[in-house]
């Protein structure tokens, strides 16, 4: 999973050509760190980029796509928004948003 921040979010996600999910955190969020470890569980199983972004050095995306709680997990197609998840999902719930939007990469 890599690091996005307001510098490098434009570049990365919406230029993209692909899909991406961008999991908005921050350092003292524990359902951010208990996210991330369902979400890092099948990172290699789609044909997505996976990011995270952290809010403690970085606002600007965040009040663009008005992230209002956390954590938020915002799926872009071709760097346009497609779905947004806010709060602490469980694996199962995750891998059933994945499996709707991410095509499965052949193991």
């Amino acid at each position: 999973m890599i690091e996005v921040n307001d510098s490098d979010f434009d570049e990365t996600i919406l230029d993209s050509d692909n899909f991406s999910l961008v999991i908005f955190v921050g350092s003292h969020c524990n359902g951010c760190h208990a996210l991330l470890k369902e979400i890092e569980k099948y990172e290699g199983d789609y044909d997505a980029l996976f990011a995270v972004y952290s809010i403690d050095n970085n606002r600007e995306m965040a009040n663009k796509y008005n992230v209002l709680s956390l954590p938020t997990a915002l799926i872009f197609k071709c760097g346009v928004p497609a779905k947004q998840i806010s709060g602490y999902h469980d694996g199962y719930e995750i891998k059933r948003v994945l499996d709707d939007y991410f095509a499965k990469l052949i193991k």
